[in-house]
């Protein structure tokens, strides 16, 4: 199994409640460029494209069953998966931000926060997208005040991405069985994307975690990881339905 975070974000969000909820599973997750331990690899011209190329590559050595995207790790796995399906076995997207889909405003409410914010001082977007996120106001940085700006430039380079505006993939033709999952307390446009990809996509399952916002993965860790074991149902099911349209071949000389 195989973590994509999203933006502000980084893996270290994830393998903790992995290995809680998920003992059985090997868990493997990577901080993207521009975030955690990748901070030096990440720089302003890094767009959506370098991202997919980047678990591409990660995908091709390990792997793994089922791949796990939230936010923006979510639509760069959906990038990644259909121009490689054979690379993963399931997929769980827990709220990916597809700006293409018709169900996405012109102008999301974080986007527009992100985008009012002073560009001169990077760590405003920070608080600015943190305060909104967490539902409670947030007047300081982290204490580390290098790492808040290099947090705000990788969020103004990330979410100014005009990648992010042109379609990268197709869902009708997404061959990847693909659990796809928001919070009842989200946004209401990261519900209605979430809900449309899936009834888009053939192997597609919409999940609405009940007590659940966007960082479910923090706040409502079990029904978060639970997401996997019906990412592995599915996949299961798609192997029993290709195995059930190939004869079985006999040992013959």
């Amino acid at each position: 199994m195989l973590y994509v975070h999203g933006t502000l974000d980084s893996s270290a969000s994830f393998i903790r409640g992995s290995r809680r909820y998920l003992p059985q599973w090997r868990s493997l997750a990577y901080d993207r460029r521009g975030w955690g331990h990748s901070r030096r690899a990440g720089h302003a011209t890094c767009g959506l494209g370098r991202h997919v190329a980047d678990l591409q590559d990660i995908l091709a050595r390990h792997q793994p069953d089922i791949v796990v995207g939230h936010s923006y790790g979510g639509l760069v796995a959906l990038n990644a998966l259909w121009q490689s399906p054979a690379l993963a076995g399931a997929l769980v997207v827990y709220e990916p931000p597809i700006r293409w889909l018709p169900w996405w405003p012109d102008l999301a409410p974080w986007e527009a926060l992100v985008r009012e914010a002073d560009v001169e001082d990077p760590t405003e977007a920070v608080r600015r997208l943190r305060t909104a996120v967490l539902g409670r106001e947030v007047t300081r940085g982290t204490g580390r005040p290098d790492a808040d700006i290099e947090d705000g430039r990788a969020l103004l380079a990330e979410m100014s991405d005009a990648e992010l505006n042109t379609v990268g993939f197709e869902p009708l033709t997404f061959g990847v069985p693909t659990v796809a999952a928001a919070g009842v307390n989200s946004l209401e446009h990261d519900r209605r994307t979430t809900r449309g990809l899936a009834e888009l996509i053939l192997r597609g399952v919409y999940v609405e975690l009940p007590r659940a916002a966007h960082i479910a993965h923090i706040t409502d860790p079990e029904a978060f990881f639970g997401l996997v074991r019906r990412a592995e149902d599915l996949r299961r099911q798609a192997e029993s339905a290709g195995s059930d349209h190939h004869p079985t071949l006999s040992n013959q000389t």
